[in-house]
């Protein structure tokens, strides 16, 4: 749908099929003019193509988030000249949070297209860590957007003694502990290197263990959150993190005799408790449960490659 110029109120409604539940979202909504001889504001996305014409359909894949993970992954910045007549260069740089120029580029726009399409990669690790601007254009014209460089896309950290805190459940206790005595400036490639290392399948950008572990945690979050700490933190979450969802959960017990909860993992033939012995919700490991725990855990941990392949 081609949309004028103007401000528009976008409203979203989501009917769930098995009930009468509705969630609404509305937001604002500002379809710009572009003049010809304009570039639009530069979009990030994970996969797109171009176009040649306000008619054309854009296939693109939008990275909502602007988030990116440092280490692996790439930013994607697409962006359109609308209306060239003649050869024109605009320029794009991307700045850091101290406005230091990080990454510059010259946008050649040849004047022969109604929309001719641009699409920029930057790697992060040329990037730090944190918050990007870039800017397309110059002036009190230029064009802006920002991106977020984290270690991680499904858990935005930025700061290293908080990601191997993070990371203490992952594995790898080597790496990681090397990298936590190593000094500042061999930090950025001691992560390169564990990145790749612990990387499953280094035909893709993303490292998936890395993104399941991530998702993990923030499921870990969401779903205990009543002990007092944070839910990856918790008993329940760590075994949640390192083995996934339970095949089988059983809840029972009274307040007198002490609540517990039972996982069962088919695959690895292993059964633990959390037991609640203060009758305040604060689940723990039983010390048979944690021993066989520990015992599944290293090995699966043992058959980690330690290596990228």
């Amino acid at each position: 749908t081609l949309l004028a110029p103007g401000d528009y109120t976008l409203t979203v409604r989501v009917r769930d099929a098995g009930n009468a539940q509705v969630g609404t979202a509305t937001q604002k909504l500002q379809v710009p003019h572009f003049e010809p001889g304009t570039v639009t504001a530069p979009i990030l996305a994970y996969q797109v193509s171009g176009r040649g014409s306000r008619n054309d359909s854009l296939p693109i894949v939008l990275n909502s988030r602007g988030s990116l993970a440092y280490g692996g992954d790439t930013l994607l910045v697409y962006l359109e000249g609308v209306g060239f007549r003649s050869p024109t260069s605009v320029p794009l740089e991307v700045r850091d949070e101290r406005d230091s120029v990080i990454f510059r580029s010259i946008l050649a726009f040849t004047g022969q297209r109604e929309i001719e399409s641009q699409a920029v990669r930057i790697v992060p690790d040329s990037a730090p860590l944190g918050q990007l601007e870039i800017r397309v254009g110059s002036g009190a014209t230029a064009k802006r957007n920002a991106a977020l460089v984290s270690f991680s896309q499904n858990w935005v950290v930025t700061n290293f003694d908080d990601l191997l805190s993070l990371l203490r459940y992952f594995g790898q206790d080597n790496r990681l502990s090397a990298m936590r005595k190593a000094k500042a400036g061999d930090r950025a490639e001691l992560w390169r290197e564990f990145y790749h290392a612990t990387d499953p399948n280094t035909q893709t950008p993303e490292n998936e263990a890395l993104d399941r572990y991530f998702a993990l945690l923030a499921l870990a979050n969401q779903r205990f959150v009543s002990e007092g700490v944070a839910g990856w933190r918790t008993d329940r979450g760590e075994v949640f993190i390192a083995l996934g969802e339970p095949d089988e959960v059983l809840d029972q017990g009274t307040a007198q005799q002490g609540r517990y909860v039972r996982w069962t993992y088919n695959e690895y033939r292993l059964v633990v408790v959390f037991q609640d012995v203060t009758g305040f919700g604060r689940f723990r490991l039983t010390p048979q449960s944690r021993s066989d725990f520990e015992r599944v855990r290293i090995r699966i941990q043992a058959q980690q490659p330690s290596t990228g392949s």
